[in-house]
């Protein structure tokens, strides 16, 4: 659905993505987007020339908004939020490059003047950015994160503390709540992961960067699948939804001669499919694809 967001005399034209979902009443942003702006807006009052680095923008409303000249950094492990924030910079006539916008693998080297978060769904990814942020921010840069209230837990406002320095939140306001954080200039963390385990017939030790679903042990629903895989030999199989690509792995170590093409909207779960064929199978990743894409869009 293609809304008008108005915030503060500023109007935008936001589209989720993708575009064919079947509930077309969501909108592309939430009441955390509308706090985290408003409270910029109201509290930073020249944006113009300060290095803006946005974390986690779920369909590109933050990355629109604060698009400039100066093209903020945006990190996304999302395939999704990457067309969304394409889509919407075109739907409001702005060029590509008024935004940095990067996968979650990237490393900023740039200094930040503000830092602005969503606080994801999945506590090991905002801790791996915590960890990045101290090579890009100082006690001077203004870190800001937002959420819905009911997810910023006392483990949230912990990972802040540990990786980063004091941190504060606001009051409550339409369900979202913000978190304020500034760098002690001390802490250097060294990152846990990629977490590693090993499957059940310990044939393989699997490799897990911070975004990927169930990082320390196989899922209940990768075990009932890896009980039904069939002759894959001479075919062309996609693992679909791969995460760090266990089923794929499988498929390759039974049938020696499949084509295995590994597919997820992850980032860091397509770079995580990619280490453990290569550290556990080298020899097959000649046989392998991996594509970041929504479904079989790419």
């Amino acid at each position: 659905m293609l809304s008008p967001f108005f915030i503060n005399d500023k109007q935008l034209l936001l589209s989720r993505f993708p575009l064919a979902q079947v509930n077309r009443s969501l909108q592309a942003w939430d009441s955390a987007d509308e706090y985290l702006m408003e409270y910029v807006a109201q509290n930073i009052t020249d944006l113009n020339g300060l290095n803006i680095h946005i974390y986690n923008d779920d369909f590109g409303a933050l990355g629109v908004w604060f698009a400039t000249n100066n093209a903020p950094l945006w990190i996304s492990d999302s395939f999704v939020a990457h067309k969304a924030l394409a889509l919407n910079l075109e739907r409001n006539h702005l060029p590509i490059d008024s935004i940095n916008a990067q996968n979650s693998l990237y490393k900023a080297n740039q200094k930040a003047d503000l830092v602005l978060i969503k606080v994801p769904k999945t506590l090991a990814l905002l801790e791996q950015q915590l960890i990045d942020l101290q090579s890009s921010v100082t006690p001077e840069t203004r870190i800001i994160a937002a959420g819905k209230a009911n997810a910023i837990q006392k483990s949230t406002l912990a990972l802040f503390e540990k990786h980063l320095g004091l941190t504060t939140t606001s009051l409550a306001k339409k369900k979202s709540r913000l978190i304020f954080c500034q760098y002690d200039g001390v802490k250097q963390s060294v990152s846990p992961y990629p977490t590693k385990w090993k499957t059940d017939n310990t044939l393989f030790t699997m490799s897990n960067l911070a975004n990927v679903f169930s990082r320390q042990q196989l899922d209940i629903g990768a075990r009932i699948l890896l009980a039904h895989l069939p002759d894959a030999n001479n075919k062309r199989i996609v693992d679909l939804g791969c995460g760090n690509g266990v089923l794929g792995l499988h498929v390759l170590h039974r049938s020696p001669d499949a084509h295995v093409i590994f597919v997820d909207e992850s980032f860091m779960a397509i770079a995580s499919a990619k280490m453990n064929i290569e550290q556990n199978m080298p020899d097959k990743l000649a046989q392998c694809e991996f594509i970041v894409s929504n479904c079989l869009d790419e």
